[in-house]
């Protein structure tokens, strides 16, 4: 019988950061340093401005649930 491995998954704040990280290496020393793989971070970066509105999309939601009144007080 062989173990199956589980699927990771990451969020897009870790994926954001691998992004530039590998911006300002390379795509070999961004999967050494965060234990993905090069294929993961080419993606991740073709991807990066999808993830760029998602990340904001995140944002502003909190920011509506923190300040229901728009009052900008927490």
């Amino acid at each position: 019988m062989s173990m199956k491995r589980k699927r990771a998954s990451y969020d897009v704040n870790f994926k954001l950061k691998v992004v530039e990280y590998a911006k300002m290496h390379t795509n070999c020393a961004a999967e050494r340093e965060f234990g993905v793989t090069e294929k993961m971070v080419r993606d991740w970066r073709k991807k990066e401005s999808k993830m760029l509105d998602e990340s904001n999309k995140g944002l502003k939601k909190m920011r509506m649930v923190l300040e229901p009144d728009g009052a900008g007080t927490v």
